[in-house]
């Protein structure tokens, strides 16, 4: 199937399921307005990889103007391949921004019980000095509905506290509003359209990342969903409800 008749059937197939959802999720925020530059945060997964595939789609028929870009982080770890990323923002004229990191040598010289968290503050910093190299007004990010649920059981379970992965929040920094347009997507929805549409997957060399509580909990929501098939679209209600998805202007 060649890649025109993909994207009609992208466009049709999943017009309910991830079209939808998307649009919902960048109206209910005002994610991206007319003029702003997104950078969207490709790490080379299937999340990612579709979110820049959605935006750059969206550029044709939205009624909004705006620049996008691609924003990678090289984290070093040991066979990171960023080819596929380039060569995919190359075929469609997206700018390509990249960054080398030695967050991979600081991890493993630091050796902390909890690498993950070291890391995410890592990645942030270098994430934003990317995007300030690259002139974005905002930082798409890939999270979908399965990871607001994840991070608000971590927060609950964990830290005792009410929180997630906002839509809509303005960075630490202050210069960068970071958006998650996927945040009503499924993931199984995702998977199935970046397997249908024949995007790229860059493999994910993290030793750290089939260890990690977030893992646990999206098992814990599996077995959750065998009581409730509905139990996604339950918790995305109470989290609205509970105002937990309010932007956040700091």
């Amino acid at each position: 199937m060649n890649r025109y008749k993909r994207e009609s059937l992208g466009r049709l197939k999943y017009r309910y399921s991830l079209w939808r959802p998307l649009g919902q999720a960048m109206d209910d925020f005002k994610m991206i307005l007319n003029g702003e530059k997104v950078g969207v945060a490709v790490s080379g997964g299937k999340d990612s990889f579709v979110l820049l595939d959605l935006l750059w789609k969206l550029l044709k028929f939205a009624p909004i103007k705006f620049e996008l870009y691609c924003l990678t982080l090289n984290m070093g770890w040991k066979g990171f391949d960023p080819t596929p990323i380039a060569s995919f923002c190359k075929a469609r004229d997206i700018p390509f921004f990249y960054m080398e990191t030695e967050i991979a040598k600081i991890l493993e010289l630091r050796r902390e019980k909890d690498p993950c968290s070291l890391c995410s503050s890592m990645r942030r910093g270098a994430l934003y000095e990317l995007a300030e190299r690259a002139g974005c007004d905002k930082i798409a990010l890939g999270h979908h509905l399965d990871d607001l649920i994840t991070a608000f059981m971590l927060s609950l379970f964990f830290a005792g506290s009410l929180e997630t992965g906002r839509p809509w929040v303005r960075s630490e920094c202050g210069r960068f509003v970071i958006i998650r347009p996927l945040s009503y997507v499924r993931e199984e929805v995702i998977a199935s359209y970046h397997k249908e549409m024949g995007l790229p997957l860059v493999e994910n060399s993290c030793p750290y990342a089939s260890s990690n509580y977030r893992l646990k909990m999206k098992e814990i929501l599996r077995e959750l969903e065998k009581m409730n098939p509905n139990v996604k679209s339950c918790i995305l209600n109470a989290l609205k409800k509970g105002g937990l998805l309010n932007p956040i202007e700091r």
